[in-house]
This record gives C-alpha cells, structure tokens and sequence, in this order.
C-alpha cells in the first residue's frame, strides 16, 4: 500500500508498506530508494525491527568478518553492515506502542514515479513540506491511542507523527 503526505497543497507519495499477512511488513521510503524498515514477528511473539540504509557507512563488518559469516551460512552478509538498527522492539516507559524510528522527509526534494502518484491508498496531513516523520506500530499489548494517523498491517497499526522540522522552523 501507497502512504502520501499532503502539506496543504499537494500529496506526494513517501512510504511503500508491503505486509505478507503473517508475520513480516517492510515499510519503504520511496524518496530514500535503499531505506526501509522491516519488522518481523518472532516464533516467540515478540518484533525484530532492521532499519536497513544503503548508504549508511559500514561498520565493523569488514571483509574478514564478512567471509566468516559467509563461511557460517548467513546469506549476503555485507548487507549488515547497512543495518541502523537489528534489535527486538522494546517496550518502553511511558510510551505508548513501539517506536519504529523517524526520518526527515522533504516534500520539495522528489517527485515519486507515476506508479506510486496513481496508486495511493491513503493520505495524511502533514500541514508543512518538511518534517520529520516518527513512526510508532500500536498493537494488542502495547496500544497507541493518541495518533489517528495510522495504517493498519497483520502486525498492528503503523502510526505517523509529524514534527516541524526546525532547520525550517529557523528558516535555515
């Protein structure tokens, strides 16, 4: 499903949420083409939650640890390299649902391909071009009532907030 954002004048297509229907969405920046978060349900209940991001300087993977991850049968090792973060979600205090991450998302730096434009299945106010996008998922234990935006997956409801971006805000 296509997710748009509308500043007022316009809806521009940011997020691709695809969801297999059992235990896995992955949640897509169309603008940021190799940046996505996938959350994966675990045997045991509980999210793995992998922010992936292409161009995001490798870590400690070099190719020494590369070939023995190979060597123990990880596929495409080199890919963890461009994880931000591959943790079970945790429940935090005085928070409400899991907070899956934010990213700053400018309307005016992308025009989404007319494949995303034709297809949106729903749009949200964020009232301002540039903003930063937080994302929460609200689910059977772990509810988030105070957001209306959200979108509902077979894992829970993927919530957006938006916040003023302040290098806007300053006007810088």
């Amino acid at each position: 499903m296509i997710v748009a954002f509308n500043d007022g004048n316009n809806a521009k297509a940011t997020l691709e949420i695809v969801d297999n229907g059992r235990d896995q969405i992955v949640i897509r920046f169309i603008p940021y083409e190799e940046e996505h978060i996938t959350l994966h349900l675990n045997p045991d209940g509980s999210i793995i939650r992998t922010h992936y991001k292409e161009d995001k300087e490798k870590s400690v993977w070099d190719d020494m640890l590369v070939r023995v991850a190979r060597r123990m049968g990880i596929s495409r090792p080199e890919r963890h390299g461009n994880y931000v973060i591959h943790t079970p979600l945790p429940k935090i205090d005085n928070v409400q649902g899991y907070y899956l991450g934010g990213r700053l998302i400018d309307l005016n730096l992308f025009n989404p391909r007319a494949h995303y434009s034709n297809n949106i299945d729903h749009i949200f106010n964020s009232r301002v071009t540039e903003f930063m996008l937080e994302m929460y998922l609200s689910t059977a234990n772990n509810p988030r009532s105070r957001t209306s935006n959200r979108v509902a997956t077979s894992l829970g409801d993927v919530c957006f907030e938006f916040e003023r971006s302040v290098r806007r805000a300053l006007h810088i």
